[in-house]
């Protein structure tokens, strides 16, 4: 695998990379039915668009073939990470870590001290970022979509740090408000459970683990600052992702952001 920044870009490499990039944003979500990606809808006008507002592509290929590509934006102390694409047929070989870490580099080398990007946690984004050393920092609602998302970043000047998904500084960082819980237990269903959390996510999980029983956590929702209440266990058949409120919370409940989603094990 060859990893490059492409400093000259034809049209026709633009064609292929917006082509990789739609494929790779029409595949993969968490679970099914969520608003179309920006990236589904690459074309290489947008590409080219972005390499002229001064944005920089990096690609990684296997002799002819893209596997991957990248593009971030130069902002001085902090580079921003936009649209990394696997081909659907190259992942889980690492290539979107080799691309990461490529930026990375090259950012270091430039003076940056920072590497950021925003997730959305819906898709099942932050998982894979946590897993490469990037830290949660701040949790936002979408402007332009039902949806929830995470800002992220990893310090240059450090070594890449192993964390685990959901990342433990998450929990300390939450403030106080209403957590939703998911659990799922292939036998019984989904246990949904709603309270209170004035000390913020791990103290309201604490809580919620013992309420659900033997489930296996799939996410969280969060509600900051909302108006506490009783604790509240809901039983629901199936799956969780094929619960609408799970799938999109906020389009129920439009204080609650997706704060965490992990994938189903099994």
């Amino acid at each position: 695998m060859t990893i490059a920044v492409e400093t000259q870009v034809s049209g026709g490499l633009a064609r292929r990379v917006a082509e990789l990039t739609s494929a790779a944003y029409r595949s993969g979500d968490l679970v099914p039915g969520l608003p179309v990606a920006d990236g589904a809808k690459e074309d290489a006008a947008g590409v080219l668009a972005d390499l002229d507002g001064g944005h920089r592509l990096w690609t990684a290929t296997a002799g002819p073939v893209l596997l991957g590509t990248v593009r971030a934006l130069p902002d001085g102390r902090a580079w921003s990470v936009r649209r990394l694409a696997v081909s659907p047929r190259a992942r889980r070989l690492g290539v979107g870590r080799r691309l990461l870490r490529a930026i990375e580099a090259d950012a270091l080398a430039a003076g940056a001290s920072h590497v950021v990007l925003d997730a959305v946690v819906e898709r099942g984004n932050p998982v894979f970022y946590t897993s490469a050393g990037y830290r949660s920092v701040r949790h936002f609602a979408a402007s332009d979509k039902p949806l929830s998302e995470v800002h992220m970043e990893r310090v240059l000047t450090e070594p890449v740090p192993s964390l685990t998904y959901p990342d433990a500084a998450d929990l300390a960082a939450s403030p106080p408000g209403l957590v939703r819980s998911w659990w799922e237990d292939r036998a019984a269903g989904v246990v949904r459970v709603t309270g209170p959390a004035p000390d913020g996510v791990s103290a309201g999980l604490d809580r919620h683990r013992a309420l659900a029983g033997a489930a296996v956590l799939r996410g969280v929702d969060w509600a900051p600052g909302a108006a506490p209440g009783p604790d509240t266990v809901e039983r629901l058949p199936g799956r969780a992702g094929s619960i609408p409120a799970y799938a999109q919370p906020r389009l129920g409940d439009p204080e609650f952001l997706a704060w965490w989603r992990l994938p189903a094990r099994g």
